[in-house]
């Protein structure tokens, strides 16, 4: 009887980089999906400790997570902020081992509640939580925190509304809120017609911070929304606001800048919209650059084929190129799209991710191996709604062939003809906006992890050659045989 044997002799000098689980599974790439039989989704993440901190929604209420880059979880919490009302998360910084959180409840006749959360992480304990009760402005959403470590408080940034006199409709807000106590110190509002917004914002490495959004150049209508950008000092006073893409007075257009990055000095822009009338089915992609003073260096249109109702969703710089997550429809069914491109603009790449009839991706990171995006996923194991959690490799490749997850798709794109930029002419203002001190139990959240597919970190030989090192270690003075092949 004939026997096929390899040897494999390996000399090892090991220490620990941090390693996060020597049991867990290491998993290249996957396709995850986290839940129970309930409404559950990923809002958002950030990297901490070896993996994420993942805030969400597990049936209606609020969720931290601690999650591995191998998706498996250490810890799970649920605070129940509004009883019987959805709510989400829409950014977070770290301030130390705090994770600082703002959000917004689902609407409920007629009204929005907002929160802003500190959570000790060591301690899985709430530091304070305030919450704005829909009082003055019934319909009010958080959007973006901003975390200065110098600074003795943190920034807010969203939206008021419904407003009266100075404002209209709807103005873009900014807040400033005491790290210790989580109370207001200061609140301002910016208007131009009948609705502004700040839906993403950064803090430029020049101390200023940069409110990207939508301005609407008109007191009514939608045919004069621009997408904005705005330069405010740390105690909120406007430098300035500028308008882009299309003529404010002669064309129409519905547009918005949805998230905004830093890059070496320059701010790079995501956002849609239909650049010849008010639709928001047939609408374009929009990536602009611009230097610190929003002087523009390139705008671009990107027409991803078979896809309508675009929304760019986050857009992430790593080491010199620019990753943009777009949600939209294909034949109906929600997908999400990752377009990555140089410093210059130029696209490199498109994928389309979808295996379900939703697949939505809400917050994206790139580390220096993957790309992770968590989001929600409808009917994949759980019987509800479900947390959606993906890793790929840097080129969003990786996954095996019985994943089904990418879709071939193709995307064109070509620089903005005279795009237009112009310096709005706002009213800035003070108003009242207090938040009110809340006191809610943290809970243990058990919910269930299904792998819909993975790529194991496995150590073979294959064909005479090492397929894999071991991951999660150094190693010195390796010596590998594989059967009749070469020594490595």
């Amino acid at each position: 009887m004939k026997r096929s044997i390899f040897y494999v002799v390996t000399f090892l000098s090991l220490f620990s980089i941090n390693l996060f689980s020597q049991d867990a599974e290491c998993k290249k790439s996957f396709v995850q999906t986290i839940g129970s039989a309930g409404i559950d989704e990923a809002n958002q993440f950030i990297s901490y400790d070896n993996g994420f901190l993942v805030s969400g929604t597990a049936n209606t209420k609020y969720f931290i997570m601690h999650l591995t880059e191998n998706g498996e979880i250490l810890w799970n919490y649920e605070i129940d902020i509004f009883p019987g009302v959805t709510e989400k998360a829409t950014s977070m910084v770290l301030d130390g081992q705090n994770l600082v959180v703002v959000g917004n409840s689902a609407a409920q006749n007629g009204s929005i509640f907002n929160f802003v959360l500190k959570f000790d992480i060591s301690n899985k304990t709430i530091v304070w939580l305030k919450i704005y009760p829909a009082v003055t402005y019934s319909t009010s959403v958080f959007t973006t925190i901003l975390h200065e470590t110098s600074a003795d408080s943190y920034f807010i940034l969203g939206q008021t509304q419904e407003n009266s006199s100075p404002g209209l409709g709807c103005d873009a807000l900014w807040l400033k809120v005491n790290k210790s106590s989580g109370d207001v110190t200061s609140a301002k509002n910016v208007n131009l017609g009948s609705c502004e917004t700040y839906t993403g914002a950064v803090l430029g490495t020049n101390g200023f911070i940069y409110g990207a959004g939508r301005f609407n150049n008109a007191g009514g209508g939608q045919d004069k929304f621009r997408g904005s950008l705005t330069k405010l000092d740390l105690n909120g006073n406007e430098i300035w606001s500028k308008l882009y893409t299309k003529n404010i007075d002669n064309d129409d257009a519905r547009l918005y800048f949805q998230t905004i990055a830093e890059d070496n000095g320059s701010l790079i822009l995501g956002g849609q919209g239909d650049l010849t009338g008010t639709s928001t089915s047939v609408v374009d992609v929009l990536v602009m650059k611009t230097n610190l003073e929003g002087e523009i260096i390139w705008h671009k249109e990107v027409n991803i084929q078979g896809a309508s109702s675009e929304l760019a969703t986050k857009l992430v710089t790593k080491n010199n190129s620019y990753y943009l997550m777009v949600n939209s429809l294909f034949a109906g069914n929600n997908e999400y799209s990752l377009l990555k491109f140089d410093v210059d603009g130029n696209l490199l790449w498109t994928k389309r991710y979808g295996r379900q009839s939703f697949d939505r991706g809400n917050d994206l990171i790139i580390t220096t191996d993957n790309i992770f995006v968590v989001g929600e996923t409808k009917g994949a194991g759980f019987g509800g709604d479900e947390i959606l959690i993906i890793k790929s490799d840097l080129e969003g490749n990786g996954f095996n062939e019985g994943c089904n997850i990418l879709t071939p798709v193709i995307a064109t794109t070509k620089n903005t003809i005279s795009a237009f930029q112009a310096i709005a002419n706002t009213n800035e203002y003070n108003i009242n906006f207090p938040l009110s001190a809340k006191t809610v139990p943290v809970v243990p959240l058990n919910l269930q992890v299904l792998d819909v597919c993975a790529v194991s970190c496995v150590d073979t030989c294959k064909n005479g050659v090492i397929a894999h090192t071991v991951p999660d270690a150094a190693l010195e003075n390796v010596f590998v045989e594989c059967n009749g092949a070469n020594l490595f």
